[in-house]
C-alpha cells in the first residue's frame, strides 16, 4: 500500500489529535504552524515564581466526555498531569459572592441566590430537559437536530423563566462555552443541560492546556514552526500543494485547521461546499486577561471556587467587567500564597477594546471588576493580555445541519484540501479536537480502499 504524506496547517488542538491519528495509521506527516509555538487557542506559559505554574491564555478545561481528547491524554502518556478540579463556583448576587457547588442543587437554596419559586421552575424544566437530552451521544450531530432551532437565550428565559435565566443559566453558560448567551443557538443549552444530567467531572493539566498539542505531535518527526503557508492549492496529478517562503510541497493530501477568515486567504482551489463555508464563516473576539496577585482573595465565599460568575444583571452598569473569571487556587494548583485570576472579555466588548493598548484594557477591566473583588487591586503584582481576534465561531439557529452537510461533502470529495477546526464543529461536540479526529479518518479511509 501507498504511504501517504499529509500536510497539516495549524498545529493547535485538531492539527495535534489529526497528526497523531495518521502517524498511528502509518502516514507520513508535516505539520506546519505559523506561530513560534503549538497549541492555537490552548496556549500555556510558565509563570516563575516561589512555586512556577503554568498559566493557560485560552481553554483550559477539560471534560469526560470529550471522546477525542481524552485518549490522546493517556495514549500520550500525559494522564498523571490531569488534575479533577473542585467543584465549587461562586455567583455574585445583590452584595455578595454565593458559593455554589455544582453537584449539589441544595446549595442553591442554602445560598438564597434566587427565589424559591425560580428554583421550582427551573428545576422543573432541567428535569424535563434532561429527560429528553441525557442519553443522546454527545459526539453524534444527527442526535441533536431537534434543537437546531431557536437561540440559547431564547430556549432558557421560556424554560428557566427571567430570575432563572439570569441568575442559574447565564453564568453557567459563560463558565462553560466562553460565549455570550444570546449570540449562541439552542443546541447549546441542550448540551448544557446533557452535561449536567450526565455529572461530568471536569479537569485541568498541570502543565497548562498546551501540553495536550505538545504531546499530540511529539510522534511526529516534522514540525515546522514561525513557517507561514502562502498557499494551498492543487498541483499535478490531483495532489495538494502547500507553498512557503522557503519550499513547495507536493502532499497526498492537507488538512487545514487554521480559522476560515486566514484560510480563505491561501487556499486557492477549495470545492463549491468549502468555499460558501470560508466565505460565510465569521468569528467574535476574545482578549483573555491574567491577572497575578500576590495573595488569595479575601472573600471567603471563593475559597476553593474554581470559577466566580458575574451574571449581566449585576455587571449591566459596568461594561468592561467580565461574566466569569477562574482561580487558580481552586484547581488543586500548587501556586503557593499567591493567586492567578484568569478572565476574559467576550463578543461586543473585546471588540470595542480590540486595538486599544495593553494597559488601557487592564485599568478598564481592574476598575469593573474591583467593584465585585474590592481587595483585587491592591494584591495585583503583573498582567498578562492575549488577544484572540478569531476566538469563537459565530453560530446560528440551522447550522447543526449544514455541517452535517459540509462534512458528507468531505467525505466523498476528489479534493485533497480538508477543513478541520473550531469552526467545523461544536464546543458541544469535542470541538476542535473532534474534527482533527474527523477529517484523519477520511483521510484514511481514503487510502485505503
Amino acid at each position: 500500500m501507498h504511504i501517504g504524506h499529509v500536510g497539516i496547517v495549524g498545529a493547535g488542538m485538531a492539527g495535534a489529535v489529526a497528526a497523531h491519528n495518521l502517524v498511528k495509521a502509518g502516514f507520513v506527516v508535516t505539520v506546519i504552524e505559523k506561530e513560534p509555538q503549538c497549541g492555537g487557542r490552548a496556549r500555556s506559559t510558565l509563570v516563575n515564581g516561589a512555586l512556577p505554574f503554568f498559566q493557560d491564555h485560552g481553554g483550559q478545561f477539560i471534560l469526560d466526555h470529550y471522546e477525542d481528547v481524552m485518549p490522546l491524554i493517556k495514549e500520550t502518556g500525559i494522564a498523571d498531569d490531569m488534575i479533577e478540579i473542585e467543584p465549587y463556583t461562586a455567583t455574585f448576587r445583590g452584595d455578595r459572592f454565593r458559593r455554589i457547588n455544582r453537584k449539589n442543587s441544595g446549595t442553591v437554596y442554602s445560598e438564597e441566590l434566587v427565589s424559591p419559586r425560580a428554583c421550582s421552575q427551573v428545576e422543573n424544566a432541567y428535569r424535563h430537559m434532561a429527560q429528553r437530552v441525557g442519553g443522546l451521544d454527545p459526539n453524534r450531530y444527527t442526535a441533536w437536530y431537534e434543537f437546531d432551532n431557536g437561540s440559547a437565550d431564547w430556549w432558557f428565559r421560556r424554560s428557566y423563566g427571567e430570575e432563572g435565566a439570569a441568575y442559574l443559566a447565564e453564568p453557567v453558560f459563560n463558565g462553560l462555552f466562553f460565549h455570550a448567551m444570546q449570540y449562541a443557538p439552542e443546541i447549546y443549552a441542550a448540551w448544557m443541560i446533557s452535561h449536567l444530567a450526565r455529572r461530568d467531572r471536569w479537569h485541568i493539566m498541570r502543565r497548562g492546556t498546551q501540553s495536550i498539542p505538545e504531546a499530540g505531535l511529539r510522534c511526529v518527526r516534522d514540525v515546522r514552526l514561525n513557517t507561514p503557508v502562502l498557499e494551498i492549492g492543487i498541483g499535478a496529478e490531483g495532489k495538494a500543494l502547500v507553498r512557503t517562503a522557503d519550499e513547495t510541497l507536493m502532499l497526498d493530501a492537507v488538512i487545514v485547521t487554521i480559522p476560515p477568515p486566514e484560510a480563505a486567504g491561501i487556499i486557492s482551489a477549495p470545492t463549491v461546499r468549502q468555499k460558501l463555508f470560508l466565505k460565510n464563516t465569521h468569528y467574535w473576539s476574545t482578549i483573555v486577561i491574567n491577572l497575578l496577585l500576590s495573595s488569595r482573595l479575601s472573600d471567603p465565599n471563593l475559597n476553593n471556587a474554581t470559577m466566580a460568575m458575574i451574571p449581566a444583571e449585576e455587571r449591566c452598569f459596568f461594561h468592561n467587567c467580565p461574566a466569569a473569571f477562574s482561580l487558580e487556587s481552586g484547581k488543586h494548583k500548587a501556586i503557593g500564597a499567591q493567586e492567578l485570576l484568569g478572565t476574559h472579555l467576550m463578543s461586543h466588548s473585546a471588540e470595542r477594546l480590540m486595538q486599544e493598548p495593553d494597559d488601557i484594557i487592564a485599568q478598564a477591566v481592574i476598575k469593573d471588576l474591583a467593584h465585585f473583588v474590592p481587595d483585587m487591586p491592591h494584591k495585583l503584582r503583573d498582567v498578562h493580555i492575549t488577544r484572540w481576534p478569531l476566538a469563537i465561531p459565530k453560530r446560528s439557529p440551522g447550522e447543526l445541519l449544514e455541517l452535517t452537510r459540509f462534512w458528507w461533502d468531505q467525505e466523498i470529495q476528489t479534493s485533497p484540501i480538508y477543513i478541520a477546526g473550531d469552526s467545523t464543529s461544536f464546543p458541544t461536540f469535542g470541538g476542535a479536537a473532534w474534527s482533527g479526529k474527523k477529517a484523519s479518518n477520511i483521510i484514511a479511509k481514503r487510502f485505503c480502499r
